[in-house]
């Protein structure tokens, strides 16, 4: 398999800590941040990276970072670490200002996503019934392709999300849970829904957090690929829009 790539970015509203905080300076953090904690990382390995200070908007792309598989390994059992790699761009981010995390946008090759991968989303500290919240969170997490050429998302609805309720609580699903919204802002990003009625729930998850979102998009990702799924998807995290 060649040109295999994960992308993952973060929505949110920014309060830089100094005024005139360029859009280079962001991706060079983002960048610099990737390369100085030691990556690549198992197959990884940073692309490129890009930023979006001045946007209004308070669900606009703040920053987003792209990997490229870079090992010769089995690219059937790959760990796809969407959580990693947006807590990287997250922090990065933060050396300038305060995010008010609104959303996550990841685009992953499904076709890898295998038993390693589920196994740790699975098991991962993030659903531990001790760190829920009360209420607990809602959430919303879609899936559709990731590019305009591709074919439409091959796979079940109900298959996807009876896998996905195995691993987290479905409060509405399809029909009755909004789109994700997209704003554009200067800076282009290459998250752009492709597809009308995308594979899409709203959750309850222990907390809103970056880390939760993230979970939630490896969740899917691994939900989609159970249920024979095996291509480019875009996954989209945004917060509920229900009552809590």
């Amino acid at each position: 398999m060649e040109n295999v790539s994960v992308l993952v970015g973060v929505r949110g509203r920014f309060q830089p800590r100094t005024p005139r905080i360029g859009a280079e300076a962001l991706e060079v953090a983002i960048s610099d941040a990737f390369n100085r904690w030691g990556f690549p990382v198992g197959a990884w390995g940073p692309c490129d990276s890009g930023a979006d200070p001045e946007s209004p908007e308070p669900d606009a792309m703040r920053g987003w970072a792209h990997f490229e598989l870079v090992s010769p390994v089995q690219t059937e059992d790959l760990d796809l670490p969407v959580q990693g790699f947006a807590r990287t761009t997250w922090d990065a981010l933060e050396l300038f200002g305060q995010i008010d995390l609104a959303g996550l946008d990841a685009i992953v090759p499904t076709a890898c996503a295998g038993d390693r991968m589920w196994a740790r989303v699975a098991g991962s500290v993030l659903r531990g019934a001790g760190r829920a919240s009360n209420p607990r969170a809602h959430a919303r997490i879609q899936a559709g392709r990731a590019w305009r050429e591709a074919p439409a998302a091959a796979g079940d609805s109900r298959a996807i999300l009876d896998v996905l309720s195995e691993l987290v609580e479905i409060s509405a699903a399809m029909d009755e849970v909004a789109l994700a919204a997209y704003p554009a802002g200067p800076r282009v990003n290459p998250f752009v829904p492709r597809e009308d009625d995308p594979v899409r729930a709203e959750v309850l998850l222990p907390a809103w957090t970056l880390d939760d979102a993230a979970w939630l998009a490896e969740a899917m990702c691994v939900s989609c690929r159970r249920a024979g799924v095996a291509q480019d998807l875009l996954l989209s995290v945004r917060i509920g829009t229900r009552e809590h």
